[in-house]
């Protein structure tokens, strides 16, 4: 699991990048959620700043090193 404040937008693709089709900006608590979609996955950053992007751009939600958790198919914590 990765946590929505954990991930944050790259200008390009790298090997710590998934690349989405940029679906919503939604203002929250002076942030912004920034919410990307492609072949039925769906991620949400928490950033700082208003990405100028479209609906439709590519945007790169990039990965911290280390995932916040593990989960079994059951929902329990490894």
């Amino acid at each position: 699991m990765f946590r929505p404040e954990e991930l944050e937008l790259a200008a390009a693709p790298s090997a710590r990048t998934l690349t989405l089709d940029f679906a919503e900006a939604s203002p929250m608590a002076g942030r912004f959620m920034v919410t990307g979609v492609r072949n039925g996955l769906r991620l949400t950053a928490i950033v700082d700043l208003l990405p100028d992007l479209i609906v439709g751009d590519e945007v790169h939600f990039q990965l911290p090193r280390n995932p916040s958790g593990f989960f079994t198919n059951e929902g329990g914590r490894v």
